[in-house]
């Protein structure tokens, strides 16, 4: 083991969220397949890309509609 702090996670309660990726020795020890995560995150943060975008796109739908609504207000109220 190294010294110092040590960062991970907790195989049990990795189990809930992502089962695949915990294995347990014959001792009946669980621990995190690490390795294995890389791929699980890579996924995560293209699911995540996808919505970023998608949010992207209706913010700019959102503030060109807004934009029409204040100049058709504007030509109202110089009536």
């Amino acid at each position: 083991m190294t010294k110092g702090t040590n960062l991970g996670f907790i195989a049990q309660e990795m189990e809930q969220v992502i089962p695949a990726l915990v294995v347990e020795n014959a001792e009946g020890y669980k621990s995190v397949d690490y390795s294995s995560m890389t791929a699980v995150l890579m996924e995560a943060m293209k699911e995540q890309q996808t919505i970023i975008e998608q949010q992207e796109t209706r913010i700019a739908d959102l503030e060109e509609r807004l934009d029409e609504l204040v100049q058709k207000l504007g030509v109202v109220n110089a009536r």
